[in-house]
């Protein structure tokens, strides 16, 4: 994912940098990284509000959504994943993934 950002920056691709970025959040955030995981999951979901591309508005609120809830902050894991679901329900996702 590391090398994947550093391309997007070569190239400019703002889409691809949503993906790399939220890739890399959840690796952060899987190694406990949580500081890093945050940083990486807001400014992937800062690119996809700008760039509305579905999975890049959906997995980065997903991934805020599990920090919150590992750091036992309800209220924002519930907030986020409200967003997520919005978002994938939406797009269409939802009725691919057998969501209500």
């Amino acid at each position: 994912y590391e090398r994947l950002l550093r391309l997007t920056d070569t190239h400019q691709d703002r889409m691809m940098r949503g993906y790399a970025l939220y890739g890399l959040g959840h690796v952060y955030r899987e190694q406990g990284r949580r500081e890093a995981a945050w940083a990486c999951y807001d400014e992937a979901r800062l690119l996809g509000e700008e760039t509305q591309e579905p999975f890049v508005l959906f997995e980065p609120r997903l991934g805020l959504a599990m920090l919150s809830l590992a750091e036992d902050n309800l209220p924002e894991a519930d907030r986020h994943g409200q967003i997520a679901w919005q978002q994938a329900r939406g797009t269409g996702n939802s009725r691919q993934e057998g969501w209500p």
